[in-house]
């Protein structure tokens, strides 16, 4: 009588198996390296952070210390900020993009920033959000390999015990080259022959509110809101199973192309982080975005039910 329940026994374990991997893996970001945990932070910084001025140049090349850029209010940054971070104003940031072709500005303005060329650069505000993303994509679109962004921001530092201190004052000029990546930014010509060429293997991503989509978006697109994809409640961003839901709605497929847009290109750049956490291969942001689209003379405009 023991034979068949240990029989049973085991090849319930054995169904039960595929089931709880398929599981596990729902609960993975395929691209976690690109973010950080406020715990692991705190981890790589340890008690005494490194700073670029107290290591020898030869020594910050081959092993540069963590870039922290803070992205919240020049005001929020003064009153107290996570130890070694460096201030970035994002708007600035945002005027100067242009269209994306001033390599030697952007080389300059960089170097003022990261701690060393091939430094991980750790972007925080006070959770996940536009300006955080924005700062994420501008560094990634001028080539920085390693940037991350603080899960949570401020919030999940602060929630998982985390200290501030007054912000540094050194200016530290590292040799940045910067190099754009063409590939990473869509345009208003290339969006008019996305949308000429009715491509089924991309895919148009609105990130506005339903306000600003019932008003009129770029024809083709699907609508899915930028904040659906930052939990509220922590300022983190959604769970793997929760973004693969979210993005499925609009037609985001991995190996397919998408490009984001909004207002102009920060909360596209929360969506285009979120595809690419979910493993997106080719993912662009159109930066100048409906505030770009919406002046040009002959571009389309679509309305929902028309």
């Amino acid at each position: 009588m023991l034979l068949p329940r240990i029989t049973l026994t085991f090849v319930t374990l054995l169904s039960l198996a595929p089931g709880a991997a398929a599981v596990e893996e729902s609960q993975r970001y395929p691209r976690p390296e690109l973010l950080i945990e406020a715990d692991e932070l705190m981890q790589r910084l340890g008690d005494e952070p490194r700073l670029f001025r107290n290591q020898t140049e030869a020594d910050a090349r081959t092993n540069p210390p963590e870039t922290l850029l803070d992205v919240r209010s020049e005001k929020a940054f003064k009153a107290g900020t996570i130890v070694t971070a460096r201030h970035v104003d994002i708007g600035a940031w945002k005027a100067a993009f242009g269209d994306g072709q001033d390599a030697e500005a952007w080389s300059k303005r960089l170097g003022d920033v990261l701690l060393g060329e091939d430094s991980t650069v750790i972007v925080f505000d006070d959770a996940v959000t536009p300006n955080a993303a924005r700062a994420w994509w501008i560094l990634k679109y001028w080539g920085v390999k390693d940037v991350r962004i603080l899960n949570g921001g401020v919030k999940a530092w602060t929630a998982a015990g985390g200290e501030f201190g007054p912000p540094t004052t050194m200016r530290t000029r590292v040799p940045i080259k910067a190099e754009p990546h063409p590939d990473r930014l869509a345009t208003a010509a290339e969006v008019l022959a996305f949308i000429a060429a009715g491509d089924n293997e991309a895919v148009l991503i609105d990130t506005r509110t339903d306000g600003e989509n019932a008003a009129g978006y770029i024809p083709t697109a699907c609508h899915t809101d930028w904040q659906e994809c930052v939990d509220p409640a922590t300022g983190k961003i959604r769970s793997a199973e929760e973004l693969g839901e979210l993005l499925a709605r609009a037609n985001f497929e991995r190996s397919g192309r998408t490009i984001t847009y909004c207002q102009s290109g920060g909360r596209a750049s929360v969506v285009a982080f979120a595809t690419e956490l979910m493993g997106g291969e080719r993912v662009e942001n159109y930066f100048g975005s409906w505030g770009e689209w919406s002046q040009l003379p002959d571009a389309p405009i679509a309305r929902p039910g028309k």
